[in-house]
């Protein structure tokens, strides 16, 4: 952000008006800092001996110094929302001392959050174990920056050892706190070791809440890519996604969070089997199909083009209708994956222009075949429609004509996806075509 910035400028003055409106109070608590993220109204945060007061306009102006800095496209990316919450309270304590001082410079005060910000990213190499998935031995697969792997020997010792050095030399309550946490990591290790053949391996720059939330994204991405293409090499993925119990977990079973020498984040968080079984004849099938090139190089992209962007929603709505259990949702967002890719965020009669544009690529009787399912969907968002005992009107054919289509409208679209660089004209270029491309 250099001086002349807009944005800057504007966090400048937010800073000003911060620290003239924070009530200091001198303390003896000499406690850590207490962040309040959600405080509707004024809150109280101190570090060390000073206390200091957010009424409800003080906190509104937090709140305004986290949204502009969010505006920077690479602080979102390599910051949590919390993270940089934190960095502005930490300029919010050496303001409101200069105003104590009678020499607040918001420039230099600025200077020195922009500062800050850049010297604290870290890079973190995080490994997520996948339960269930599972490739030809010595071969890997790249997915949204990261990559699906077996993990070596040595690369197991070098997790293990590093994992347990850092915990080590936590800070822990007592010796025998820190022997049974050890001791615990330990077990989870050699169980996540064991239990997973493939890892899907990504390294992140930021802090920890963001790199881990980014590595995770990455995976779910990769996991949902996965998933659309499932049925390309005769894996319905609806026979083992609508048996998870909760949607989120997508087969990422674990995390382990590595960044040398400072941290190490273990959560507790149980997965679900991911029975996607590539050997050598499925996975050279899949990763010589052109279409999953396309997905795989825009999955991959550090900055997708907004067209890229929709394609990779589109994916991931189709990827989810997989996993929900109920018929009726699962039409809604199969449906919800098309229109994703085939409606301009202005156009509301969704039903109509999905249909003129997917007649672009199947012929005029598959295309037909939306209106019945729109009606169906229609029934069930609108008015719950269900018989007596629970038992949904739409069955088990509407939701694979529901799913076919959205595969096929997604899959015969992506030769359109070149040098298309918005939505719009993307669309335009669909709308332009002859009614029948393709005969699927």
């Amino acid at each position: 952000m250099s001086e002349q910035n807009p944005m800057k400028q504007t966090i400048e003055n937010l800073l000003i008006n911060l620290c003239n409106e924070a009530l200091v109070e001198e303390t003896e608590s000499n406690q850590s800092v207490i962040f309040y993220t959600r405080a509707p109204k004024g809150k109280t945060i101190a570090e060390e001996s000073t206390t200091i007061s957010l009424n409800s306009r003080a906190y509104t102006l937090l709140q305004e110094v986290v949204t502009q800095l969010r505006q920077d496209k690479k602080l979102r990316l390599e910051f949590s929302k919390k993270e940089l919450e934190q960095e502005a309270i930490t300029s919010l304590f050496e303001g409101v001392k200069a105003v104590q001082d009678g020499a607040l410079d918001a420039q230099a005060l600025t200077d020195s959050l922009v500062t800050r910000l850049a010297e604290s990213r870290e890079t973190w190499e995080i490994y997520l174990p996948i339960e269930g998935l599972d490739l030809p031995d010595k071969e890997q697969l790249y997915l949204a920056g990261g990559v699906f792997k077996a993990l070596m020997n040595d690369e197991k010792d070098l997790l293990r050892n590093q994992c347990v050095k850092i915990w080590d030399q936590a800070k822990w309550q007592s010796s025998q706190h820190a022997e049974s946490g050890i001791r615990t990591l330990s077990q989870y290790l050699d169980e996540a070791l064991t239990s997973s053949k493939m890892w899907y391996q990504i390294q992140v720059n930021g802090r920890q809440e963001a790199a881990k939330n980014r590595a995770v994204e990455a995976a779910v991405l990769s996991m949902d890519i996965l998933a659309f293409f499932a049925l390309l090499n005769g894996i319905d993925p609806e026979a083992f996604a609508c048996h998870f119990p909760h949607q989120a977990k997508r087969g990422i079973m674990k995390s382990i969070q590595i960044v040398s020498g400072k941290a190490c984040s273990l959560p507790n968080e149980s997965g679900f089997p991911f029975p996607y079984t590539l050997d050598s004849s499925k996975y050279g099938k899949l990763i010589n199909l052109k279409e999953f090139q396309q997905i795989q190089a825009m999955s991959n992209s550090e900055d997708p083009n907004p067209v890229q962007q929709r394609f990779l929603l589109g994916v991931q709505q189709y990827a989810e209708a997989t996993r929900l259990p109920s018929l009726s949702a699962r039409l809604v967002w199969y449906l919800s994956g098309l229109e994703t890719l085939l409606l301009k965020e202005t156009e509301h009669k969704s039903r109509v222009t999905v249909k003129r544009r997917l007649g672009k690529f199947l012929n005029s009787n598959a295309a037909q075949r939306l209106d019945s399912l729109y009606d169906k969907r229609v029934k069930s968002v609108h008015y719950g429609h269900r018989n007596q005992i629970g038992e949904e009107f739409i069955t088990e054919t509407d939701v694979h004509d529901a799913k076919s289509l959205s595969y096929l409208g997604i899959i015969l679209a992506l030769k359109y996806s070149n040098n298309l660089a918005s939505i719009d004209a993307f669309l335009d270029y669909i709308n332009s075509l002859p009614d029948i491309v393709s005969n699927h």
